[in-house]
């Protein structure tokens, strides 16, 4: 086992037994897999399990620095 698989296994058990949330690894193109965009009612992906954006959020929450930084980092993953 690598130095980072221990690591992660650590990670998940502390945050399982501490917040009750597992950690699972998602690939981008599993969270865009079923990616529907409903403009009003919202957005979802990962085959409709994540609400990337309710219909109550009318706003995004990045500044466009923000933003590009999210696309950014993305991009690298690639």
């Amino acid at each position: 086992m690598t130095k980072q698989e221990i690591h992660k296994n650590i990670y998940t058990q502390k945050a399982v037994k501490q917040n009750e949330i597992e950690l699972h690894e998602i690939s981008v193109r599993d969270v865009t897999k079923g990616y529907i965009d409903s403009a009003e009612n919202g957005v979802v992906g990962y085959d409709r399990k994540l609400n990337i954006r309710p219909a109550f959020q009318r706003e995004f929450i990045y500044k466009d620095k923000q933003r590009d930084e999210v696309i950014r980092t993305l991009k690298k993953f690639r």
